[in-house]
Protein backbone atom coordinates (compact mmCIF):
# COMPACT_ATOMS: atom_id res chain seq x y z
CA UNK A 1 0.00 0.00 0.00
CA UNK A 2 1.47 3.09 -1.04
CA UNK A 3 0.67 6.53 1.24
CA UNK A 4 -1.84 7.53 -1.38
CA UNK A 5 -4.24 4.85 -0.59
CA UNK A 6 -6.86 4.43 1.70
CA UNK A 7 -6.73 1.05 3.79
CA UNK A 8 -9.66 -0.90 4.53
CA UNK A 9 -9.59 0.61 7.93
CA UNK A 10 -10.31 4.26 6.56
CA UNK A 11 -6.80 5.51 7.74
CA UNK A 12 -5.75 9.05 6.33
CA UNK A 13 -2.45 9.54 5.18
CA UNK A 14 -0.65 12.61 5.66
CA UNK A 15 3.02 12.01 4.49
CA UNK A 16 4.01 13.43 1.55
CA UNK A 17 0.89 16.33 1.66
CA UNK A 18 1.97 19.25 -0.34
CA UNK A 19 -0.30 22.78 -0.56
CA UNK A 20 -0.07 25.46 -2.95
CA UNK A 21 0.75 28.66 -2.52
CA UNK A 22 -0.32 31.36 -0.82
CA UNK A 23 0.06 28.97 2.21
CA UNK A 24 3.07 26.19 0.98
CA UNK A 25 3.28 23.98 3.10
CA UNK A 26 5.13 20.40 3.52
CA UNK A 27 4.28 17.66 5.80
CA UNK A 28 5.82 14.44 6.81
CA UNK A 29 4.73 11.25 9.16
CA UNK A 30 5.56 9.05 11.45
CA UNK A 31 2.90 6.86 13.32
CA UNK A 32 0.21 9.31 14.44
CA UNK A 33 2.23 12.48 14.54
CA UNK A 34 3.30 14.52 11.84
CA UNK A 35 5.61 17.12 11.54
CA UNK A 36 6.01 20.04 8.75
CA UNK A 37 7.19 23.05 7.17
CA UNK A 38 5.64 25.91 5.53
CA UNK A 39 5.94 29.29 3.46
CA UNK A 40 3.24 31.88 3.46
CA UNK A 41 3.45 33.85 0.41
CA UNK A 42 0.90 36.61 1.45
CA UNK A 43 3.94 38.94 2.74
CA UNK A 44 6.80 40.34 1.15
CA UNK A 45 8.91 39.15 1.71
CA UNK A 46 7.58 35.58 2.21
CA UNK A 47 8.17 34.08 5.74
CA UNK A 48 8.26 30.59 6.72
CA UNK A 49 6.97 27.83 9.95
CA UNK A 50 6.98 24.90 11.46
CA UNK A 51 3.67 22.94 11.99
CA UNK A 52 3.38 20.27 14.49
CA UNK A 53 0.44 17.43 14.65
CA UNK A 54 -1.30 14.18 15.85
CA UNK A 55 -3.69 12.58 13.16
CA UNK A 56 -7.23 11.09 14.92
CA UNK A 57 -9.41 9.63 12.56
CA UNK A 58 -9.09 11.37 9.30
CA UNK A 59 -8.27 14.81 11.32
CA UNK A 60 -4.98 16.44 11.67
CA UNK A 61 -4.74 19.11 14.84
CA UNK A 62 -1.62 20.64 16.09
CA UNK A 63 -0.02 24.42 16.49
CA UNK A 64 2.01 25.85 14.32
CA UNK A 65 4.94 28.89 14.62
CA UNK A 66 7.71 30.72 13.33
CA UNK A 67 5.80 33.21 10.77
CA UNK A 68 3.89 36.38 11.22
CA UNK A 69 0.18 35.36 9.79
CA UNK A 70 -2.60 37.71 10.66
CA UNK A 71 -0.48 39.74 12.79
CA UNK A 72 0.52 36.20 14.82
CA UNK A 73 3.96 34.58 14.97
CA UNK A 74 1.75 31.24 16.59
CA UNK A 75 -1.30 29.06 16.35
CA UNK A 76 -3.11 26.17 15.89
CA UNK A 77 -4.19 24.39 12.91
CA UNK A 78 -7.30 21.96 12.17
CA UNK A 79 -7.42 20.27 9.27
CA UNK A 80 -9.95 17.06 7.92
CA UNK A 81 -8.63 14.72 4.98
CA UNK A 82 -11.18 14.02 2.16
CA UNK A 83 -12.09 10.26 1.28
CA UNK A 84 -9.21 9.26 -1.31
CA UNK A 85 -6.66 10.50 0.86
CA UNK A 86 -6.08 13.00 -1.94
CA UNK A 87 -7.46 16.48 -0.90
CA UNK A 88 -8.01 18.61 2.47
CA UNK A 89 -9.68 21.50 3.89
CA UNK A 90 -9.65 22.77 7.22
CA UNK A 91 -8.17 26.03 9.63
CA UNK A 92 -5.14 27.95 10.42
CA UNK A 93 -5.85 30.05 13.12
CA UNK A 94 -3.52 32.67 15.37
CA UNK A 95 -3.06 32.54 18.75
CA UNK A 96 -4.64 36.07 19.33
CA UNK A 97 -7.44 34.92 17.74
CA UNK A 98 -7.94 31.89 19.62
CA UNK A 99 -7.34 34.05 23.15
CA UNK A 100 -9.95 36.12 22.19
CA UNK A 101 -12.44 33.82 21.22
CA UNK A 102 -12.78 35.79 18.00
CA UNK A 103 -14.05 33.29 15.30
CA UNK A 104 -15.04 30.13 17.33
CA UNK A 105 -17.49 28.84 14.13
CA UNK A 106 -15.24 30.73 11.66
CA UNK A 107 -15.52 28.63 8.37
CA UNK A 108 -11.98 26.60 6.62
CA UNK A 109 -9.26 29.00 5.50
CA UNK A 110 -7.31 27.03 4.21
CA UNK A 111 -7.22 23.46 1.71
CA UNK A 112 -4.50 21.54 -0.31
CA UNK A 113 -3.99 18.62 -2.02
CA UNK A 114 -1.61 16.12 -2.78
CA UNK A 115 1.07 16.28 -5.23
CA UNK A 116 3.78 14.37 -6.31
Amino acid sequence: MTSLETSPSHRTFWNGIQASPPIEVKMTQKCWDVTGTFKSFLDDPPCSGTLTGRIDGNQLSGSWSGCVLDHSTSGKFYLAMAPGNMTWTGKMIPTWVLQENYCPDCPPNWAGKRVG
